[in-house]
């Protein structure tokens, strides 16, 4: 129960004495009890001071290097009071040096937190940078946002000591890159789908080129459609347009080859149909042309032929229109054959008697020109079995009408010089007509007059060795 107000209670009475001796051994022992009062208040303070100090730190520990989250200044000038009323010596150095410490760290946090919130700001504008209206509230990235910028923001987000502080703004980056995810997801899946209409489009045209402005033989309707398909799916308006456009344009050359190829198909088929219908049967095949068939028929025909684009189809079409052609000229061949067959015989029956050789005796008004006109006719022939039998049957008047000159007097013939203009004479009364041959070749014919022959005999270049004739007919 001794205390300081104890001692001094007795200071005051031992101040009274009078006696020195007495005075100073009750002084002795005032003194003595104040130090031991004194090492105990000491001893006290010490303790206490001990508890503030080593309170500041965490685990109560000065060797943990850590103060605690709830020390703060208030905290360490409190334990300086402590320390401060100790008395000197090496409990109170060892105790301001932990104090110390103990404000090193937490000058050390604070100025950490300082660095913290600034720190915060220029993370908190990097994330938000990332967002459209700058705020991640609106719950959409930017179409500048990309990889590079979000981990540029979360290494602003790392310079952050306090993990509390770090919390809501990497909650937003996070976010950020789920959306930037998205986005990559989608344009991945986008790019997907216009590769694919890209590459489907291309393959439609030759060197898989719409710059080549012709599509392949192997394009189609449908391998269109399915382009088509393929570009439907695709949402980029300013990529879909460029393909559409392509597509277009391939099928445009796919109409326009289709309206060529169908147009090609009708010629192909009125030209068939034309040639088909110049044979027997409809088909070339039977080798035989319809009565019908003419020239005129073969040329409309070949009219359509020549209209015919494809080359392999119209030598096709071609050859069965030669056949028509042949078969034509084969048959007008043959008529015109027997007509001048029939008009060699006309020509010959008409010399005889009831048009008719058998008839053994020729016409009276068969001459020799008769003759001679029918030998033309005769000459024409082509075939040389009937041309013989009219030859045949016009030798056989030839004979007759010789036969019948012969009985005529012969006609006398003036005297004559291959100078002289005429050759001239006299014939019977039945000779109706005189003829002139040279060399056995009838030149001139007259008729005489009163039993007196004229021939006009100049132009024929008589010269020594030939001869001529003054034959009568009657």
């Amino acid at each position: 129960t001794t205390d300081q107000a104890a001692i001094d209670a007795a200071q005051a009475l031992v101040n009274k004495v009078q006696d020195p001796t007495v005075k100073a051994d009750l002084q002795k022992d005032i003194d003595k009890a104040q130090s031991l009062l004194d090492g105990q208040n000491e001893q006290a303070k010490q303790n206490t001071a001990n508890t503030a100090v080593k309170e500041l730190f965490t685990n109560n520990d000065p060797a943990s290097n850590a103060i605690k989250d709830t020390t703060n200044q208030k905290a360490i000038d409190d334990a300086q009071k402590t320390i401060d009323v100790l008395a000197a010596g090496p409990v109170k150095t060892a105790l301001q040096a932990d104090l110390d410490k103990a404000q090193d760290l937490l000058d050390a946090r604070t100025q950490q937190a300082a660095d913290d919130q600034n720190q915060k700001a220029v993370a908190t504008y990097a994330v938000n940078q990332l967002f459209v209206n700058n705020t991640p509230a609106s719950d959409a990235i930017k179409a500048s946002t990309d990889q590079d910028a979000i981990d540029s923001a979360q290494a602003e987000i790392n310079k952050i000591k306090d993990p509390a502080l770090q919390a809501d703004l990497q909650k937003d980056l996070d976010r950020a890159q789920e959306l930037l995810n998205q986005r990559n997801a989608a344009n991945q899946a986008e790019q997907a789908k216009q590769d694919a209409a890209r590459k489907a489009v291309n393959e439609l045209f030759n060197s898989n080129t719409p710059a080549s402005n012709a599509i392949k033989p192997t394009t189609t309707q449908a391998t269109i459609d399915a382009a088509q398909r393929l570009i439907d799916t695709v949402t980029d308006p300013t990529t879909k347009a460029a393909l559409q456009a392509d597509l277009n344009k391939a099928q445009s050359l796919l109409d326009a080859k289709n309206a060529a190829a169908a147009t090609e198909k009708a010629k192909q088929d009125a030209a068939k149909k034309a040639v088909d219908e110049l044979f027997n049967s409809n088909t070339p095949t039977s080798g035989a042309i319809k009565p019908t068939t003419d020239q005129k028929a073969i040329d409309d025909a070949k009219k359509l032929v020549d209209a015919i684009t494809d080359p392999a189809v119209k030598a096709e079409r071609q050859a069965d229109l030669n056949k028509a052609q042949d078969l034509l000229d084969a048959k007008n061949a043959a008529a015109t054959e027997k007509a001048k067959q029939d008009a060699a015989k006309k020509a010959v029956d008409e010399l005889f008697n009831s048009n008719t050789p058998t008839s053994g005796a020729i016409k009276p008004t068969t001459d020799q020109k008769a003759i001679d006109d029918a030998k033309k006719l005769v000459d024409a022939i082509t075939d040389p079995a009937v041309k013989a039998e009219r030859q045949a049957d016009l030798d056989k008047a030839q004979n007759l009408l010789d036969a019948k000159n012969t009985t005529l007097t012969a006609p006398k013939v003036n005297g004559y010089g291959v100078t002289d203009e005429y050759i001239t004479g006299t014939v019977d009364a039945n000779t109706v007509t005189v003829e002139l041959y040279i060399n056995g070749v009838r030149k001139k014919v007259s008729t005489p007059t009163n039993g007196d022959f004229k021939l006009y005999a100049q132009g024929f270049g008589l010269k020594v060795g030939d001869t001529f004739e003054v034959r009568g007919v009657d």
